[in-house]
């Protein structure tokens, strides 16, 4: 498959969440991931977020099953880098990266 074509679903653009990448899983492709952006511009008074979904294959097109996580960042450039170098990430640095923000949300 050459080009990815996802359902973004209604909500998507309510919650003003913009697609920065897609990831289509090479073992099996019919999953994938999408990387969305919800205040990276910084326009609103909160931390840029990055939010991961999960992929599903359905009639050539690409459905969000769920969301994975999301990721609270302190600048853009840290948001950008985060997303641009996600499918290199480890699982354990993934691990730490949630587990960090359960911390930092609990503090």
């Amino acid at each position: 498959m050459s080009k990815v074509i996802v359902n973004i679903p209604s909500w998507f653009e309510l919650d003003e969440l913009v697609v920065i990448n897609t990831i289509i899983n090479e073992e099996n492709p019919t999953f994938g991931t999408l990387i969305a952006s919800d205040n990276v511009d910084q326009g609103k008074p909160y931390r840029p977020r990055i939010r991961v979904y999960l992929l599903k294959l359905n009639h050539e097109k690409f459905d969000i099953e769920k969301e994975l996580g999301a990721f609270t960042f302190k600048s853009q450039k840290e948001a950008l880098d985060f997303s641009e170098k996600f499918s290199t990430i480890t699982a354990v640095e993934l691990i730490h990266k949630l587990h960090s923000e359960q911390v930092a949300f609990v503090i």
